[in-house]
């Protein structure tokens, strides 16, 4: 089956998917709409799906599985060199990956040192009030999905949401953007500084009307200039504002008055760590 590119990471499956017949994969301009079929049908005539995708359909396809009797393994990105890790014993790898789980369980706190060419960089990450995620690799029944090759356990840091308990994570967090190495500075679980200097913190040219808003690289917040409501056609009074793209955090801040392209970058925008989503492309 193929179907049109989503260009992005677990998004929506369109309603419609062709079958193909190998070979060459098709344009989407040379498929016939007349001769596609629902995924509804797919999934009420295919119980086993392997999706070898570029990019992720873990997740619609997780919901797919729980309204439709399938068992889906999804493989994005695959590559000839990832065979011999569909070989194990998948078994013992679920078992260990649970044995995993329950120590993140337990688990009130993880401490995280990093060594970079800049010194050390410690990172305190709050694990209270989660629970760990199991991922083994086993698909045996009709309702899940899940990624192959597989065999992980993973949590998600605690992100303040309760009232009256802040998130305790809090350190310096290193992310590499080719070879350059960029730290943030982490307080309640969110990146609200770039304490590091290099070529990722030149800004890119501001939005204008009728273009679409640029990313501030790499502070995973959405860069817009807005016009000033007493004087819209002053560029001199337009403001800029930042908006986080995690849901969970999302915080706008608008305070800079409008300068020259070549102007530094902004040091300072907010995100949330525990949902961090990829850096947005400027595209």
């Amino acid at each position: 089956m193929v179907y049109p590119n989503v260009h992005t990471n677990n998004g929506d499956l369109p309603e419609r998917a062709w079958v193909h017949s190998g070979g060459h994969l098709p344009s989407t301009d040379s498929l016939d709409p007349a001769a596609s079929i629902a995924f509804a049908d797919l999934y009420a005539t295919h119980p086993i799906l392997i999706a070898l995708t570029k990019f992720s359909a873990t997740a619609p396809l997780k919901l797919a599985a729980k309204q439709h009797p399938i068992r889906a393994a999804t493989m994005p990105g695959f590559r000839a060199d990832m065979i011999p890790a569909l070989r194990l014993d998948y078994a013992e790898v679920n078992r260990r990956v649970n044995l995993l789980k329950e120590l993140l369980d337990r688990a009130e706190g993880a401490d995280l040192r990093f060594d970079t060419p800049s010194g050390p960089c410690d990172l305190h990450l709050d694990l209270r009030h989660r629970t760990g995620h199991a991922s083994g690799g086993l698909l045996p029944k009709p309702g899940v999905a899940g990624n192959l090759p597989s065999g992980e356990a993973y949590i998600v840091p605690y992100e303040g949401e309760l009232t009256g308990d802040p998130s305790r994570s809090s350190g310096v967090m290193p992310v590499q953007f080719g070879a350059e190495i960029v730290r943030y500075r982490i307080e309640g679980n969110k990146a609200l500084e770039v304490i590091s200097e290099g070529p990722s913190l030149v800004r890119r040219p501001p939005c204008w009307p009728g273009n679409q808003p640029t990313a501030i690289s790499p502070s995973w917040a959405w860069e817009c200039w807005r016009p000033s409501a007493s004087s819209p056609s002053a560029r001199s009074s337009w403001t800029r504002s930042w908006v986080c793209t995690s849901p969970s955090a999302a915080v706008t801040t608008s305070a800079a008055r409008w300068a020259p392209p070549s102007s530094p970058a902004p040091r300072r925008s907010s995100t949330s760590i525990g949902s961090m989503p990829p850096r947005p492309s400027p595209t």
